[in-house]
């Protein structure tokens, strides 16, 4: 049993973080911006990989039988390794791919801030619209993947939480 704790979410894991490396590069090649337009694609991935991984965990690999804890086990396994291999996804082709992502990223994000300017400046006043047109500036390669990894691992354990409530089944 402990063994497969560990090869369900390397398998389900390692299958979604390739998805992404593969999305992104299909945005890529679209000419679309995949550090902006992937993060709808992770509202769709993370949680058809967690539900099928714990789900296959469940069915085939535990004679039917999750425990909540297991469930957290194989979640928090799969979506970590799904946001570790886009992360250095996103490092790697950031710094040794294409740089001038970043810089029309940055570009974009400078465009959506100006042209929200004014809302800005009412809203949280004019230092906080400067301190964050320096902060587009310096923003990194680094910087992108630790927000990847981030955001990817809050919606997957929450995600995971509620999953693996749902599909746990203790023995009768």
């Amino acid at each position: 049993m402990r063994n497969q704790l560990i090869v369900v979410p390397l398998r389900f894991g390692s299958i979604a973080g390739l998805l992404t490396v593969g999305l992104f590069l299909a945005l890529y090649f679209l000419d679309a911006n995949p550090l902006i337009e992937a993060r709808i694609v992770d509202l769709v991935l993370i949680p058809l990989f967690l539900f099928f991984g714990l789900k296959d965990f469940r069915d085939y690999r535990n004679g039917g039988i999750m425990h909540y804890w297991q469930g957290m086990t194989v979640g928090v396994i799969l979506y970590l390794l799904m946001a570790c291999v886009s992360s250095l996804w996103i490092v790697t082709f950031l710094e040794l791919v294409d740089p001038q992502l970043l810089a029309d990223y940055i570009s974009n994000r400078q465009e959506l801030l100006e042209g929200s300017k004014a809302q800005v400046i009412d809203q949280m006043g004019e230092q906080t619209y400067l301190e964050s047109r320096a902060e587009l500036q310096r923003i990194t390669a680094f910087d992108l993947a630790i927000d990847d990894f981030l955001k990817k691992s809050i919606i997957g354990l929450m995600l995971t939480i509620m999953i693996s409530i749902i599909l746990r089944k203790r023995p009768k």
